[in-house]
């Protein structure tokens, strides 16, 4: 096999990397060299790298994806370097960490699920719907169902101890007040709170802000999309900030689409997670106080379950996790899937 040098750089502001090539390169690796492989065409593997100048970089890389432990047979005998944005890269390695589960090998045993569900106990009136709906999920994700006692402390974590925010924590619908400390000793789990259960998932709705408090949620909205075949909404949400003097255009909605607009560039970190987790969405660009524009949304199509990440501290007020909550849970159409972010 020839030895592997650097063929060339090229410039790509915008990339949407294979999950097969992306796989090739240890996580540790890619994070220390800001490198991350995002084609995979035969033998010969395209890298994104933030500075593919950096020789020291380059080569832990190309060792890395020559070692011997990688199998023979996605082994690459070229390897094309090619500079990224740095921002974007981080972004991709982000999502790839907690979406992109390792692949097993043909004939292997399976190692630890890759999601879990949690009940709480005991359970109020209400208890036999969110039961029901909680073994209908799990059996669609191939995760075990488990329970807890909410009041005995942090749930156990034998189970899953690498990837806490794989675990889903399953609540009756007005459990708002449970939310905040569960996703606190849950340390990256997330919420589902089970108002208004609609099943089969055949629409979601993500609801995003377009900074890195989506990225659990973009992951969860992954994994449901794959396994249901549902439909995406992307609803990215814009608050609307009035400003003295404010000029005509102000408020127009098209501003909001400008990559000088910070809510513009917000959307295009948006669309580029999405197509990063090869999620087929419509995206929607939407202004205004977010429990306002999200109950509209929801009130707009038949959606069957919302997702969404919520600061659970933080100065963003419209997004602190128990007014939205609050204010929002009591007329909710479907279930609501939080992800927390501190």
């Amino acid at each position: 096999m020839s030895s592997v040098e650097p063929a060339g750089f090229l410039s790509l502001s915008d990339v949407t990397p294979d999950p097969k090539a992306a796989r090739l390169l240890p996580p540790a690796v890619a994070r220390r060299c800001r490198a991350l492989p995002i084609a995979l065409d035969g033998d010969c593997v395209t890298v994104a790298m933030a500075d593919p100048t950096d020789r020291a970089a380059r080569e832990a890389v190309m060792a890395a994806l020559q070692a011997p432990s990688a199998p023979a047979t996605v082994r690459p005998s070229q390897v094309y370097l090619v500079q990224g944005d740095p921002a974007l890269i981080d972004d991709w390695l982000r999502l790839a960490e907690v979406a992109l589960a390792p692949e097993q090998p043909a004939g292997a045993s399976p190692t630890e699920p890759p999601i879990g569900l949690w009940l709480p106990e005991p359970l109020a009136h209400d208890g036999g719907e969110v039961v029901a709906y909680a073994e209908q999920l799990a059996a669609l994700l191939a995760a075990p169902l488990r329970r807890f006692n909410p009041s005995a402390g942090r749930p156990d974590e034998v189970s899953f101890p690498s990837h806490p925010e794989r675990r889903l924590l399953v609540l009756p619908c007005l459990s708002y007040g449970q939310v905040e400390p569960l996703l606190e000793v849950g340390r990256g789990a997330a919420a589902l709170l089970v108002c208004r259960p609609r099943w089969p998932l055949r629409r979601l709705l993500l609801i995003v802000r377009g900074d890195p408090v989506d990225d659990a949620a973009l992951a969860w909205a992954a994994w449901l999309a794959r396994a249901s075949q549902a439909a995406v909404t992307a609803l990215m949400v814009a608050p609307h900030v009035p400003t003295t003097p404010s000029p005509p255009t102000g408020d127009d909605i098209a501003n909001l689409l400008s990559p000088h607009d910070a809510a513009g560039h917000r959307a295009q970190r948006t669309a580029q997670s999405l197509a990063a987790l090869h999620l087929d969405a419509v995206l929607h660009l939407r202004q205004g106080p977010p429990e306002t524009v999200i109950r509209r949304e929801l009130a707009s199509a038949p959606y069957d379950l919302g997702i969404t990440g919520i600061a659970a501290r933080g100065a963003e007020a419209q997004w602190r996790l128990r007014p939205l909550l609050r204010r929002l849970l009591p007329d909710l159409p479907c279930p609501l899937l939080v992800t927390g972010y501190r």
